[in-house]
């Protein structure tokens, strides 16, 4: 039996079919193309068809196959129930409690001194702290679930209805290899020297984490098969599977210290490669009701420590 394991999929589908190109549909989504055609790559193996028509393009338009018209028929209503369904379900359960998002990363690099100052900022109202992936915190600052908090993605700006946003950190991605690995005599690396590298085997983040699209999308952009040796959820892991020589290990420079850490980061740089950047938001439309003065307390709070690190 078909099945469709991922929601997000369908709903970068449909903004596609919407925006008329990847390009468009990777702009409206504020990820990038290579995360978009990553998208439709998994809904085709899963569906077992073609959705587009990739010899029919003409500059950045698209032509959907018979399948792809069936699914475009469908989608847009299939996600637009699930997220009235989440909506009208977290109505009942969260009405006065504050949903906090800090992916683990950045909770551990902006606030490891400053726990205290975020429980006082609680003002003694309930909070719920969200701590995904910043892959999976953006599906839920776009579904509209996380009151307020932090998040990480590739793009300059979150471009996201209702949502109040502003950029305090940008950090390179960087392969992460131990001291002693062939790579190790880099000081930083372009595009194209890492399309010229042997085929080294890879430690990689699920992909609840921007790191996972990142890297795919590198790879793709470089005509490389991406060899995954492991994947994680947990920063620690990765970091010894790495250190052990499991496979290179994709970062960003937040999230490793290179002494403390006992590995060498090679930062990727050049036109067109992206950057860990990450933003303070508030999502003005969230039912919080009263507890608008601590949501104004918590960012605080996340502004003072974006600015002392």
């Amino acid at each position: 039996m078909m099945a469709i394991e991922n929601i997000h999929d369908l709903e970068v589908f449909c903004a596609i079919v919407g925006a008329g190109s990847f390009t468009g549909a990777a702009r409206t989504l504020g990820i990038t193309q290579p995360a978009v055609s990553l998208s439709v790559k998994r809904l085709e193996r899963q569906l077992g068809t073609t959705l587009f028509d990739r010899h029919r393009f003409g500059s950045n338009e698209i032509a959907l196959t018979d399948s792809g018209k069936v699914l475009a028929r469908h989608a847009e209503a299939i996600v637009k129930n699930a997220a009235e369904a989440i909506d009208e379900i977290e109505g009942l359960e969260r009405q006065q409690v504050i949903r906090l998002g800090l992916p683990p990363m950045i909770m551990e690099y902006y606030l490891a001194g400053r726990m205290d100052d975020l429980k006082r900022a609680f003002g003694g109202r309930a909070v719920s702290v969200c701590s995904y992936g910043s892959e999976r915190m953006i599906r839920e600052v776009k579904h509209h679930n996380i009151d307020v908090g932090a998040v990480a993605s590739p793009s300059e700006a979150l471009q996201i209805p209702y949502v109040k946003s502003v950029k305090v950190g940008s950090f390179p991605f960087c392969l992460a290899v131990p001291a002693g690995h062939p790579l190790a005599t880099y000081s930083r690396m372009s595009l194209d020297v890492l399309a010229q590298l042997p085929d080294y085997p890879f430690v990689s983040f699920t992909k609840d984490f921007m790191q996972h699209d990142v890297l795919s999308g590198l790879f793709e952009d470089c005509g490389k098969v991406l060899n995954v040796a492991a994947e994680t959820d947990q920063l620690p892991v990765l970091k010894r599977l790495v250190s052990t020589g499991i496979g290179i290990g994709l970062v960003t420079s937040l999230a490793v210290d290179e002494q403390r850490d006992g590995l060498h980061l090679i930062p990727i740089v050049g036109e067109g490669v992206p950057t860990f950047n990450v933003f303070v938001f508030e999502d003005v439309s969230r039912p919080v009701r009263q507890g608008r003065d601590a949501v104004a307390r918590i960012l605080k709070v996340l502004y003072s420590a974006s600015r002392e690190s």
